[in-house]
């Protein structure tokens, strides 16, 4: 079993994540390493707080898995298998098409440290399409395919795949020349309140509005946009 949801460890992977598999007709056992290891890093401090990777193409990378050997104990395959996956109240059966990788860190408010190098747990496999990785931000914000290669990729047992360094952008605006007019500035034109960038938001500032009071943003001072 590789687990789906796989809490970090800084420097190192998560030592119950891990699948090694051994077989014997003695006393002596020599396990072997079944899985993989993806490996990233983040910028952007108290930004990230969670990696979804998955397969292009479905491929089974986490939940219960049958690994065959060779007949000198290496490994040939795993197979994913169908499996009951639950996170918090929800639970599901299938195969585990991503692996959802989070911080434990309460310290830097569930987010990865920047500049922190970070491996997680997945079954080796054939990604045929290619591979994507979501984010989830620090507010809970999922971020789709912020990394994605399009190009297949054979992922062996007992490798790294280096996934490299993850930052959030945020989408540039593409215009900043939003106000707000109303009552509080007599609907006058030049008097509109500016509004200024902070992250993801356009944000007025010192405003009043008193009880009745009405306002519509507009931009560059012209009503066309609401």
């Amino acid at each position: 079993y590789i687990p789906t949801f796989q809490g970090a460890r800084e420097g190192t992977y998560n030592e119950n994540a891990i699948l090694s598999v051994a077989y014997t007709e003695n006393n002596s056992l020599a396990f072997k390493n079944a899985c993989a290891l993806l490996k990233f890093t983040v910028k952007g401090e108290k930004s990230i707080k969670a990696i979804e990777f998955y397969g292009n193409n479905s491929e089974a990378v986490t939940g219960n898995m049958l690994v065959t050997l060779n007949e000198d104990n290496t490994v040939k395959s795993v197979e994913g298998l169908e499996t009951t996956f639950q996170e918090g109240d929800n639970t599901w059966n299938g195969m585990g098409t991503w692996v959802k990788f989070y911080s434990e860190d309460k310290a830097n408010d569930w987010c990865f440290k920047e500049g922190v190098t970070y491996y997680a747990a997945i079954a080796p496999a054939n990604f045929t399409k290619g591979v994507a990785l979501n984010l989830i931000l620090a507010d809970d914000t999922k971020v789709e395919a912020v990394k994605k290669i399009d190009t297949a990729y054979d992922l062996k047992p007992n490798t790294i795949l280096n996934i490299g360094e993850l930052e959030y952008k945020a989408p540039a605006v593409e215009n900043l020349n939003w106000g707000i007019a109303g009552t509080m500035t007599s609907w006058a034109d030049g008097k509109d309140l500016a509004m200024v960038q902070e992250g993801d938001w356009l944000v007025a500032k010192n405003v009043t509005l008193n009880a009745g009071a009405s306002f519509k943003f507009r931009t560059d001072g012209k009503w066309g946009t609401e």
